[in-house]
């Protein structure tokens, strides 16, 4: 009697078995949530300046001539083309 009594549970267990296995497989496929953010941006401006002078002070500027300032806070890089 106790032998009828266990083929069941046993045959339960392997059920539950195969079943956790089967969705593990499937998982493997899937992203997991790991809780990273990754975030890009870019930012890009163009300012046109004018600037009137001798030809042999225009070709003497550099960027080191220029303050620039956006929203109050100072631009440190920046290209200068001519």
């Amino acid at each position: 009697m106790s032998r009828r009594l266990r083929l069941p549970g046993l045959g339960l267990f392997l059920i539950a078995a195969v079943g956790i296995v089967g969705a593990q497989e499937q998982n493997r496929d899937e992203p997991r949530e790991i809780g990273l953010v990754e975030q890009t941006g870019t930012r890009l401006a163009q300012i046109d300046v004018t600037v009137i002078a001798a030809p042999e002070v225009l070709a003497e500027l550099t960027a080191d001539d220029f303050k620039v300032k956006v929203n109050m806070t100072k631009i440190k890089e920046f290209r200068l083309d001519r």
